[in-house]
């Protein structure tokens, strides 16, 4: 019995995150490279006089600005999905009966926040880091103080 709930807190803890990641990307697709790039920007660029390596510099420089841009605002996207769905999947977790299910959310929910924090860091401002942490620190502590020890779960 043990091991049935090892393997679905497991599972859990593995298909949450993903389901996040995924859905994100289903309802807003990251940039793709490719459609930010000039056509044939090394051939062209070779052929080109001065002042047409200039346009394609310039061009090619905008596009990479785009991108970037593109690549920040999904990433944020993913921020805004991943931490808060991961804190209340932690908190379900936590008040679920369920003990191999209620684990395998509350590592589900870690990882979730894991991963919206690691994959999207140099998008993030400062002060969002620091009070998404403070909101995550606490909920931790508040759950592992009030309603984890109170169980008597170890």
């Amino acid at each position: 019995m043990i091991a049935k709930k090892i393997a679905l807190g497991f599972g859990v803890a593995i298909v949450f995150p993903m389901m996040i990641h995924f859905g994100v990307k289903t309802f807003s697709p990251p940039p793709q490279r490719g459609d930010y790039q000039v056509e044939d920007y090394n051939l062209r660029y070779r052929e080109a006089g001065p002042e047409e390596k200039n346009e394609l510099r310039e061009e090619k420089n905008g596009l990479d600005e785009q991108f970037r841009i593109a690549e920040e605002k999904f990433q944020k996207t993913t921020f805004v999905f991943a931490v808060p769905f991961g804190l209340i999947a932690i908190c379900l977790g936590a008040y679920l009966p369920q003990r191999g299910l209620g684990a395998g959310l509350m590592f589900g929910g870690i990882f979730s926040a894991v991963h919206g924090y690691v994959n999207n860091w140099g998008a993030l401002d400062d002060g969002l880091k620091f009070a998404s942490m403070v909101v995550a620190f606490g909920l931790l502590l508040y759950l592992a103080l009030k309603k984890i020890e109170t169980r008597g779960d170890t």
